[in-house]
């Protein structure tokens, strides 16, 4: 935030619905993720499915 606050010559200013389209779109990359990973091996897609459900709930629960 701070190196586009420098760009733009001014500080930038997040809303609350800033913050809750950061938060829908963190969870579709996450999803993606997730996804994606399924053609992989099964370690691999086990170990992410894993941290990014973590990260899913938190984000997920953070919403209400």
């Amino acid at each position: 935030m701070e190196g586009y606050s420098q760009g733009a010559g001014d500080r930038l200013v997040i809303s609350e619905h800033d913050r809750v389209r950061m938060k829908l779109y963190r969870i579709y990359m996450d999803l993606n993720l997730v996804i994606e990973t399924y053609r992989f091996e099964e370690a691999y897609r086990n170990y992410t499915v894993e941290t990014r459900k973590a990260e899913l709930i938190k984000l997920l629960e953070s919403l209400d």
